[in-house]
């Protein structure tokens, strides 16, 4: 189901494609075109549906058709198909506005996912939680507006948090980021993440999947997070080339019980998705 007017097709391949050029990158922020892109997709209202499923989305970000493309088309997650009925709670940070989840119940034969969705940039966590909303999720997925921190520290402190033109590459560390055009600064609150999961699962609770894509800073949750890995049965992450690689996943998950179970890796783009079980 598709309402208002909808992007053309094969829309999100070409935002990728322009994504992957800084050149192109830096004249479209220069000359503002994400934002006018953005404010006709509000005032265009366009509702999707997630392929071959009863969940939708709503389209309100020029990047949201590429992270649907990447998700629903290109198969970026498909390494957890045999493993969706047994992930009934799950933690989702750098969660944008809120596809994962989706694309979870909708490989899943029952409906039955809690679990938390974590993401430092307020526009899209507002997005997120209207997605929820739209889906009747709102009561069994709870979204957080904060900065994923380590376990135990530094929760209420509060940090910049840079927010670029693309929602996809905004982070909480700016030299990460290839261009600064455009670039604004948002306070954000850092949150305990295992302790926003137990309020929304239970104090008993495992986290059957871990979900990871926070701009390269994915090695360094995973160090500072012990307490929260111990818990974990499952743990996917898109690695983000050059400051993350799959031997620096493996290095940090394989001597705490996890082992490789797949990547999905694109050769000549900067990321990949590599999937964990213990």
């Amino acid at each position: 189901m598709t309402r208002g007017f909808p992007p053309p097709p094969m829309f999100g391949s070409l935002v990728r494609r322009l994504s992957l050029s800084p050149t192109a990158q830096g004249i479209i922020k220069s000359l503002g075109l994400i934002h006018l892109g953005n404010g006709v997709l509000r005032m265009a209202g366009v509702v999707r549906q997630v392929p071959q499923s009863r969940w939708k989305y709503r389209v309100r970000f020029v990047d949201t058709p590429v992270l649907a493309d990447g998700i629903f088309r290109d198969g970026e997650y498909r390494l957890l198909a045999g493993d969706a009925d047994r992930i009934r709670t799950f933690i989702d940070l750098g969660c944008n506005v809120g596809l994962f989840p989706l694309y979870l119940s909708s490989i899943k034969s029952r409906d039955e996912l809690t679990g938390i969705l974590v993401d430092a940039n307020s526009r899209v966590v507002a997005e997120a939680r209207e997605n929820m909303r739209l889906n009747g999720l709102s009561d069994r997925i709870s979204v957080i507006h904060g900065l994923a921190g380590a376990a135990g520290e530094g929760e209420g402190e509060v940090r910049e948090f840079w927010i670029a033109q693309n929602s996809l590459s905004s982070t909480a560390h700016p030299e990460l980021l290839t261009s600064r055009v455009g670039l604004s600064t948002e306070k954000v609150a850092v949150v305990d993440v295992l302790n926003e999961f137990r309020k929304a699962c239970g104090d008993d609770a495992r986290v059957d999947l871990l979900k990871l894509d926070i701009e390269g800073c994915e090695i360094e949750f995973l160090k500072t997070n012990r307490p929260l890995l111990d818990l974990c049965e499952r743990v996917i992450l898109e690695f983000h080339k050059p400051q993350v690689t799959l031997a620096d996943a493996e290095d940090v998950l394989g001597p705490v019980g996890f082992r490789l179970v797949g990547v999905h890796d694109d050769v000549g783009r900067p990321w990949g998705v590599a999937y964990f079980r213990r």
